[in-house]
């Protein structure tokens, strides 16, 4: 854009009369700033009166470090005159948001955009500005309810699916493994001489060493299965949408095995794992919660027989074989 004291504005070609440019300026929902090397504040719109609350009289006896909060004006002179040294456009959203200064004291976000302009010769900035401050007290409260999802639905060490979820999504599977007929295998594991491994050597390698099991378990299950960390040294695997050839024992060995592979502290502490497995069709009268309940109960079989190993039940509809 070129303008010079008595003429219209061109662009594109196109002639505007000085009234209608004004207009236009005036109406414009983006806050602009007319700046000078010297940082001053030589012309600013309705929209950024608004902003920074400022009259326009008020703001172009003000300079830009004045509108900004205190521990960001130190530097902001260097930046403005290494700015005008090779002045080029930078459209907004090209960084981070700035902070900018209410005339009550108020911390705002905002967007700025750099444009030089000439004027009667002279080389000003246009800063156009956007205060995206309630966008980033939106962003905020997204990014906290997030959180709060996160800490009500996975477990903060192994970012698994805690047991709520957990069971949230095999209802959400037992659709699909109704229309297809098929079958869920449920796992129980609680990890043989977690806790005492745990109290000996601290828990910072009793964490490591659940990281390395949750690790595990999922090397060892499909992209739509399901794995749960229900607390402590429990785990929940779900084998979802398996049809009567998938042998649900020799599932379970191998994870067991792989268990037994996991070594943490120089390769000095180990663990097992003994499992429990239902192997079930699913209509929609079972409660999912009730086929954990009874794999948890075969977990505690496979601890009496012995420990690091796998106890399995068959069902065509759980609870009836």
């Amino acid at each position: 854009m070129h303008t010079s004291q008595g003429d219209g504005a061109t662009f594109g070609g196109l002639e505007l009369p000085d009234g209608l440019l004004s207009s236009i300026i005036q109406a414009s929902p983006i806050g602009m700033l007319l700046v000078d090397e010297q940082h001053r504040i030589v012309f600013a719109n309705a929209r950024a009166q608004t902003i920074f609350g400022h009259d326009a009289h008020t703001l172009v006896r003000l300079s830009l470090e004045q509108l900004m909060p205190e521990r960001f004006r130190a530097g902001h002179p260097e930046y403005v005159h290494t700015y005008f040294r090779g002045a080029t456009p930078r459209p907004m959203r090209s960084g981070q948001a700035l902070k900018g200064l209410t005339r009550d004291g108020r911390e705002i976000d905002l967007e700025v955009g750099l444009s030089p302009v000439d004027v009667d010769g002279q080389t000003l900035v246009l800063a156009s500005i956007t205060d995206i401050s309630d966008r980033r007290r939106v962003e905020a409260l997204e990014l906290h309810n997030e959180e709060l999802r996160t800490a009500a639905y996975r477990d903060p060490l192994t970012h698994l699916p805690n047991r709520r979820l957990f069971l949230e999504q095999v209802e959400v599977l037992r659709k699909t493994v109704i229309r297809h007929q098929s079958r869920i295998v449920v796992m129980f594991m609680d990890l043989d001489g977690f806790k005492a491994t745990n109290d000996r050597f601290g828990h910072a390698l009793g964490d490591e060493l659940l990281k390395q099991v949750a690790a595990q378990i999922n090397a060892h299950v499909r992209r739509d299965d399901l794995v749960s960390r229900i607390g402590g040294d429990e785990f929940l695997v779900c084998y979802a949408d398996v049809d009567a050839t998938f042998d649900a024992q020799e599932a379970a060995d191998r994870m067991v095995r792989s268990i037994a592979d996991i070594t943490a502290g120089d390769n000095s502490l180990t663990v097992g794992a003994s499992i429990g497995v239902i192997n079930t069709g699913l209509d929609h009268s079972v409660a999912i919660d009730d086929i954990v309940e009874a794999a948890d109960r075969l977990m505690y079989q496979a601890k009496v027989s012995g420990r690091n190993q796998a106890v399995v039940e068959t069902y065509s509809f759980f609870p009836d074989r």
